[in-house]
Order: structure tokens, then C-alpha cells, then sequence
């Protein structure tokens, strides 16, 4: 899942308006997330092999290949105006690292903490290399073991945002190197299918699918035509899901790469068309749904351990004593709840004093006025 991003649109861009479509979007996808993986753990044996809403459940992983379609629309969103402008290179990378990292330190090492002292199953490595890559969330070894396991995604959003950056402090050596990093992509991971290589894994698409997408929302205006996106990418996934073509597991789902393109395209098309369209017709997007997109990145931090502990508790105080379909939902919702309290607790004060330390670091009025515009990023 990705990190969360800012609403806003970038400073400079033609309006100002937030678009509640984009925050809505990131917290479906959340939820999606929470929903597989509440049925995949209640599933395995250890956890009393429970199934419940296995058809619709098992397909909510998809609400990763979600994040990624938005993390390119949204870096575009925020950070166009930066192509080309090496100047704004620190400012860019300090967001994108108090956006990702505090918190998720804090939730990784009480992880490891955690499952140190006995709580749940330590099924990761502690090698020196491992470890780093986990913190740094880089490819420091080419398949690094992550405790957190759901950091995996973060390790394709890093990878992103440092393609990015080059394309800020350069624009041509920038864009020559996203262009041959595509086509190392379609060769190695369409072409010949290789799943197993994350630098050339078709994941790397999903982000620049976003970044054309945001290129489309620039040049395509009117609810008409939002519409008319949302309904074509609508269309496309209900085929995909309807005729059965997406897997219920991850990793074989990972591994059919025109499958992933073709669910990114009607990904980017719902997104495309949504926030066309809000940009013509303002739409009233429920509260709860914002509140979630504001703290997806936090739910999805935690979400898999809880489920984890509570399957677990389950398992020894009360199995067999609740239904399997109000247990799921019991647990789905602790998961949402402990991400939504992980917010307000951690990533917001965490949040804030960053910006505090941009703010001290900005030293005048109009720098600090830029900052306040972009604290929601």
C-alpha cells in the first residue's frame, strides 16, 4: 500500500481545490487490504483454519495494485511543478521521508520488539543486511526478509521516489533513465515474464500508469468525460473479476503480468475518471471514507498485526464460541479502528513535528506559507 499522499493539488496547478475523490480511493483501498488479509490469516491452520467470504475476500489484494496507480498520480499531483528544479530537491525529499518513515519505524520496531518477546510468530531474519533493508526499505540485499511484511510495497514506493527525484534535479537524465528503467520492465518482466525481480517487476508500471494518468487529467475536462473513464474502468475490472481471471492469491497474481496491466488500466481509468469529474461537479464524499483515506498509511501498518493478535486470542480463549462470519468482521473492524487510533496517536504528532522542522527551516513568511499548503502531503 502506499504511503499516504497530500489531496491538494501541487502548488502552481490551476486550482486549488482538494479532491475528496483522491482521499476516498486511498481509504477503499485500505480497507481492500485489510479485508484480504483478515481472510488470509484466519485461514491458516495455526489461526484454526476459518473461512468466511472467501470469493470477495481473497480478491481484496488488489487494493495494493490501487495504491500504486495513486502514488503516480499523486507525486505528479504534488511535485510537477519541481520537474527540472534541483533547488527544490531537499524540500521534496524531506516530505517524501516524513511521510513514509517515523511512523513506520515506530510501528517496525515494536514489531520486532513484540515478536521477540513471544507475541505472534517471528518468521523473519534478524542478518545485519536484512535488517537495513527493512529500515531503509531499499534493496540493500536483492530479496530482503521484512518483518513488517506488508512493507513490500513501500520498497516499489522508495524505489519510485528516488526515479523521481532524478527526474527533479534533472529533467532529461531524469526522464532517459524512467524511459530505459520502462523498457527494462516490458522486456524483463512482460516479455519474458520474469516475476521474481522486483527492479524489473511490472509493479514498476503501476506508478508510471498513475503518472500518465495525471498527465490525462490535465488535458481532459468536463463530467461528461469523467464519467464516461469511470464507467470504462469500471467495466474493465468487472470483467476481469467477473470472468474469474484474477487469482485469489497474491503471489500467482503477482506472477501474470498482463493480468496486473490490464487490472492497472481499469485502476487508473476509475481514478482518471473521478477526479475529472469532482474537478467539474464537486461531489459530497462521505466523511468516513475521508477520515480512512487521511489514515490509510497508518491502517495499513498495522492492520496485519492486529489481525494476527486477535486471530490468535481467538484461537485460545474463544474458538468456536463465534461464528465465522461475525468473527471476521469483529476482527476487520479492531484492525481498522487500531490503524484509525495508530493515526491520531503516532502518524499525526509525528507529522506535526516535522513540519515543524521544515517550518524552522523555511525562515521566512512566503517559504512558510508554501509549507502550510502542503501539510496535508
Amino acid at each position: 500500500m502506499s504511503a499516504p499522499q497530500s489531496a491538494n493539488p501541487a502548488e502552481g496547478q490551476a486550482t486549488r481545490s482538494t479532491l475528496f475523490s483522491l482521499q476516498a480511493m486511498r481509504g477503499i483501498a485500505a480497507f481492500a487490504v485489510a479485508v484480504y488479509h483478515t481472510n488470509l490469516i484466519l485461514k491458516e491452520p495455526v489461526y484454526g483454519g476459518i473461512h468466511a467470504f472467501d470469493t470477495v475476500a481473497s480478491r481484496g489484494w488488489t487494493g495494493v495494485n490501487f495504491f500504486f496507480v495513486l502514488s503516480g498520480f499523486i507525486i505528479l499531483y504534488a511535485h510537477a511543478k519541481d520537474i527540472g528544479m534541483p533547488a527544490r530537491a531537499g524540500r521534496y525529499l524531506w516530505r517524501r521521508f516524513s511521510r513514509v518513515y517515523p511512523v513506520y519505524w515506530l510501528v517496525l520496531t515494536g514489531f520486532i520488539a513484540a515478536s521477540s518477546m513471544g507475541l505472534g510468530h517471528a518468521e523473519f531474519t534478524t542478518a545485519p543486511l536484512h535488517l537495513l533493508s527493512s529500515y531503509t526499505l531499499l534493496r540493500i540485499v536483492p530479496a530482503p526478509d521484512l518483518p513488517l511484511q506488508v512493507a513490500w510495497t513501500l520498497v516499489y514506493e522508495v524505489t519510485f521516489y528516488l526515479a523521481f527525484l532524478v527526474v527533479i534535479l534533472n529533467r532529461r537524465i531524469g526522464f532517459t533513465l524512467i524511459a530505459l528503467w520502462t523498457t527494462a520492465v516490458l522486456i524483463n518482466g512482460l516479455i519474458l515474464g520474469d516475476s521474481q525481480t522486483g527492479w524489473t517487476h511490472v509493479w514498476n508500471l503501476y506508478f508510471l500508469i498513475g503518472a500518465l494518468s495525471f498527465a490525462a487529467f490535465q488535458r481532459i475536462h468536463g463530467a461528461k468525460a469523467g464519467g464516461l473513464l469511470f464507467a470504462a474502468g469500471f467495466a474493465l475490472l468487472a470483467i476481469l473479476f467477473g470472468a474469474g481471471l484474477v487469482d485469489p492469491r497474491l503471489g500467482f497474481g503477482q506472477g501474470k503480468p498482463l493480468l496486473l496491466i490490464a487490472l492497472a488500466v481499469g485502476f487508473a481509468l476509475i481514478l482518471l475518471g473521478s477526479v475529472v469529474f469532482e474537478r467539474a461537479r464537486p461531489l459530497r464524499v462521505p466523511a468516513t471514507l475521508v477520515l480512512l483515506g487521511e489514515a490509510s498509511y497508518a491502517i495499513y501498518l498495522v492492520h496485519s498485526p492486529v489481525i494476527s493478535l486477535l486471530a490468535g486470542l481467538n484461537r485460545r480463549l474463544l474458538y468456536g464460541a463465534i461464528p465465522a462470519e461475525i468473527l471476521f468482521f469483529l476482527i476487520l473492524a479492531a484492525s481498522v479502528l487500531a490503524g484509525l487510533v495508530a493515526h491520531f496517536i503516532l502518524e499525526k504528532p509525528l507529522l506535526r513535528l516535522m513540519r515543524g522542522f521544515e517550518r524552522s527551516r523555511a525562515g521566512n513568511g512566503t517559504a512558510q506559507g508554501e509549507v502550510r499548503r502542503a501539510e496535508a502531503r
